[in-house]
């Protein structure tokens, strides 16, 4: 399992309580990369050793870091509040495209999308752009 589990009844694909369904949804919009751990197939002594690590009396469960963040009531509240996500290791984290190209373009001064490769552009654009990029 991940730094990010869901204690949930089911599995992420086919949740089995409402409450589980809302957890994964919750997770799912936040664009959070999780593992689950399906409490309806674990041994007793499994689910009452987490109960008592995590003082928790309820499931399902979001786990981060091995910490007990709350109930799926709780990460809804930390996911309203914009606090969620902060409390997310950042390589659980799924970027959207937008995202990820705003990263991409401010690691450097120029940044240039183009067809091909410096070297050979595939398309007259990007010839051009490569010339007068060279010329500076």
């Amino acid at each position: 399992l991940g730094p990010v589990v869901a204690i949930i009844d089911g599995k992420i694909s086919e949740p089995t309580t409402l409450k589980s369904e809302e957890m994964v949804r919750v997770l799912n919009e936040n664009g959070i990369r999780y593992s689950s751990f399906d409490i309806t197939v674990a041994k007793k002594e499994i689910v009452e050793a987490l109960k008592s690590k995590h003082n928790i009396d309820e499931f399902p469960q979001l786990i981060i870091n091995k910490e007990a963040i709350g109930n799926v009531y709780k990460v809804k509240e930390l996911a309203e509040k914009k606090e969620l996500q902060p409390k997310i290791p950042k390589d659980e984290l799924i970027q959207s495209m937008n995202e990820k190209l705003k990263d991409l373009i401010n690691t450097k001064p120029v940044m240039l999308f183009m067809k091909g490769i410096p070297a050979s552009p595939e398309c007259g654009f990007s010839r051009q752009m490569i010339e007068l990029l060279n010329r500076y």
